[in-house]
């Protein structure tokens, strides 16, 4: 890891030294004369350890590391001076400083004191991640713990619903990472408490302090007619939260809260809840096993992202054990199978690998490829060129069969990796300019660090291949970055040849990490190009993803999560990114994200729009401004250019409508694949605003009307595997679609599987006894009793 160290020096002799013996010991260092430009510094960039003197011209050392740990509160520090006397080591003190340094000093000392400092801090960082995976892990706990309760006779609480109902409103509050966890835990504490006599169970043991302190208040209420009589926000937010939970997962409520208790509720957590519950969308699979093992994918995908692999790997096991052959068991196989190579298992992985792909077969074409492409790249790393070379290629042939050609090139350019085959022909060419396409980014962005590295490993590359490369460079620097910063001197060497003909001006990123190459030849040459133009200072684009949470970035660079410092600063940055390049007025973006006080809103828009342009600008130019005011309200900048994911969905299903009105039908198959696949994940699932909500439900209801319409087709073209894949789809969003069942159904028995059938079948009818008061579909009748009679004989 590479620490960041700001250093605020104003000795013109001394400043430089300090900086030239830390970057000597591997950090990066940003340095300054002035408590001033210090505390600028510090409110743009993150830094870990602060190296201050006290005694300066104007502003101190320590008022602006003051100042400056109230940017960044994690920042550790180290104060030198030649004034270390008791008044300042007491200041010092305050300030919760590492330690204080008194000059003269020798530099090995210095040196001592900074490593000493830091690795303090990543000890601490260590203890604050393990702290971290045992919240997760206790949390994962509680989910399996309420599935048993949830299962017990004399139930006072809908336990599963608990915890979900708990997550929603900390996260709209704001409680996040571990307060969310320990709320959680807390909420589910509480419920055990009240019912553990109920359900026959002993009541849990001695709970934490801060558990207690957030029970006390249980009894109070909002208008303060509680026991206590506290009132209102007064009341700790934990507790508000805790409660509301409580009330709304009673097992069967006889009214609605606030008209049961009024006065009982913190009135803006029942409008969470009130907005949560209605978004609803019937997510509940044909059956339970097939909704618990969606949720354990969801869990392991959690588990893996934050570090967490023994967990998740518990919960893609058990996955695997419930269900293999299924689609959501080809998913855990695959995600698994990554996990071993990661163990060295190797060859375990690698059997893996052999086997997925043929068991994805029976689950309908765009798995089948998914999986074949999956482990083509885990076979490619196990160093299996000829098997990885075969399977990627029979992706690549499924995709294009789908219609999915930006899918089959990225396959293709994988085989072509593995063969060694990317300098033959033009196709090499075709595929990189279908890549390179600013829709088709996120495909480009998977493969491009092993893509540059292999096409500078060719040594004939043709003209047009050239400057395919060239523009994968530019598009990705990052990855481009990362596959030369250890390449051979050859390939850094040809890599400046392929930059001087595209224009060097607009690799400004690129020349300085040749520039620091390790190669004498290579430094020279990448200092004599840049010296010789001047970078361009265009804004890079700015690349949006909303589908299954929110990801900006800046040209290459992702803005990091924490530069948000809020949920609400990061949706309002969605509500912009949706609208544009439509402003949308200051008063409606109050109503929607700070109702009530006009004028307190609108100091909370302002503040969150100051908090948007500064993470945008720390990931790209500081110059831009990335959001503007328009007369009638605020919108992103109008000479920025935009690549988001929403548009690109919408714009392949109306393309695909279009086509399928005018009656180009496979046109359109190829469309409404394209939507349905990029449309896997929900649109902001964290984010329970109105404007979302509804656009959310606008989504998935554009997405089922394309799973139908692709169910029809493939069913009338005797496709019936893609039948099964695109119905279940369907079902996922409207469980009681007759369409996509009725279809369902007639598929599985066409492929000679009645038994499947009937099992879908009754849990159709449960749902439609459950949601519509329907003991069964007639249009079905048929189907059924020829499922019957298969099975019979």
């Amino acid at each position: 890891m590479m620490y960041r160290i700001l250093l605020l020096e104003d000795d013109d002799n001394l400043r430089p030294v300090l900086a030239d013996v830390l970057e000597e010991e591997g950090f990066e260092v940003d340095s300054c004369q002035a408590g001033d430009a210090a505390i600028e510094m510090a409110r743009r960039s993150e830094y870990d350890l602060m190296v201050a003197d006290i005694r300066m011209e104007g502003l101190d050392g320590l008022a602006a590391l003051s100042q400056v740990q109230s940017y960044r509160p994690g920042v550790d520090a180290l104060v030198i001076s030649g004034y270390a006397d008791a008044e300042q080591a007491e200041r010092a003190s305050r300030l919760g400083l590492g330690a204080v340094l008194k000059k003269p000093f020798q530099l090995d000392v210095f040196l001592h004191k900074v490593n000493v400092l830091l690795k303090a801090r990543s000890q601490k960082l260590g203890v604050h991640r393990a702290f971290e995976s045992l919240l997760r892990t206790s949390f994962w706990s509680s989910r399996q713990l309420a599935r048993f309760l949830d299962n017990t006779p004399k139930r006072v609480y809908d336990f599963s619903q608990l915890l979900e109902v708990t997550g929603l409103l900390c996260t709209e509050m704001n409680l996040l990472g571990s307060q969310l966890e320990k709320i959680r835990a807390a909420t589910l504490a509480a419920a055990w408490q009240q019912s553990s006599k109920t359900i026959g169970l002993d009541p849990p043991g001695d709970l934490p302090q801060e558990f207690q302190s957030w029970f006390e208040f249980l009894g109070e209420w909002w208008n303060g007619s509680g026991p206590q009589g506290t009132a209102g926000t007064d009341i700790p937010l934990e507790s508000r939260i805790i409660v509301a939970a409580l009330v709304v997962c009673r097992q069967a409520p006889d009214e609605e809260p606030d008209e049961k208790w009024p006065g009982r509720f913190d009135p803006t957590l029942l409008r969470i809840i009130d907005r949560g519950l209605k978004l609803s969308p019937d997510r509940k699979a044909m059956d339970t096993s097939d909704e618990s093992s969606e949720s354990l994918l969801d869990l392991a995908g959690t588990l893996l992202r934050t570090g967490d692999f023994h967990h998740a790997t518990e919960a893609l096991q058990e996955v695997v054990q419930r269900e293999a052959e299924s689609p959501e068991g080809v998913d855990a196989l695959l995600m698994l199978a990554r996990l071993k190579q990661r163990s060295g298992l190797f060859e375990e992985a690698k059997q893996m690998a052999f086997r997925i792909p043929e068991l994805a077969q029976s689950f309908g074409p765009a798995l089948a490829a998914r999986a074949h492409l999956e482990c083509g790249r885990l076979l490619m790393d196990l160093s299996e060129r000829t098997h990885a070379r075969a399977t990627l290629e029979k992706a690549h042939t499924l995709y294009a069969r789908l219609g999915l050609q930006t899918h089959a090139a990225e396959c293709g350019l994988l085989a072509d990796m593995v063969g060694a085959t990317l300098a033959e022909g033009e196709e090499t060419h075709h595929r990189l300019d279908l890549l390179l396409q600013p829709q088709h980014r996120a495909h480009a962005g998977k493969i491009a660090e092993p893509l540059v590295q292999a096409l500078l490993a060719e040594p004939e590359l043709s003209e047009t291949v050239q400057k395919g490369l060239a523009r994968l460079m530019l598009a990705h620097p990052h990855a481009a970055r990362s596959a030369l910063s250890g390449a051979a001197e050859a390939l850094q060497e040809r890599s400046l040849t392929i930059i001087r003909k595209a224009g060097p001006q607009k690799y400004t990123r690129l020349l300085e990490t040749l520039q620091e190459s390790p190669h004498k030849s290579v430094r020279t040459a990448a200092r004599q190009v840049a010296s010789g133009h001047s970078s361009e200072k265009n804004a890079p684009p700015l690349n949006v993803t909303t589908l299954g949470g929110l990801l900006a970035e800046v040209g290459d660079r992702q803005v990091p999560d924490r530069a948000w410092k809020t949920n609400k600063v990061r949706y309002l940055f969605a509500r912009l990114v949706e609208a544009y390049p439509t402003p949308v007025q200051e008063e409606v973006l109050i109503e929607e994200f700070w109702p009530g006080d006009m004028e307190k809103g609108r100091r909370s828009l302002y503040t969150a729009t100051s908090s948007i342009r500064s993470a945008l600008r720390k990931s790209g130019l500081e110059s831009q401004d990335y959001v503007e005011k328009a007369l009638n309200g605020l919108v992103l900048a109008q000479d920025i250019t935009l690549n988001y994911d929403l548009a690109e969905l919408r714009a392949a299903l109306s393309e695909a409508l279009r086509q399928d009105k005018s009656g180009k039908v496979q046109e359109a198959v190829v469309g409404f694949r394209r939507a349905v696949l990029d449309g896997e994940k929900p649109y902001l699932p964290d984010c329970y605003n109105d404007w979302a909500l509804n656009l959310r439900l606008t989504i998935q209801q554009q997405l089922l009307e394309a799973c139908v319409r692709l169910t029809e087709i493939s069913f009338a073209n005797e496709r019936h595997h893609e039948v099964l894949e695109f119905a279940r789809r369907a079902l996922s969003f409207e469980s009681s679609n007759e369409t996509a069942t009725g279809l369902l159904l007639a598929s599985l028995l066409q492929l000679g599987r009645p038994a499947e059938a009937l099992k879908r079948h009754q849990a159709f009818c449960e749902i439609l006894q459950k949601e519509l008061g329907i003991s069964e579909a007639t249009s079905l009748e048929k189907l059924v009793q020829r499922a019957v009679n298969s099975v019979r004989k």
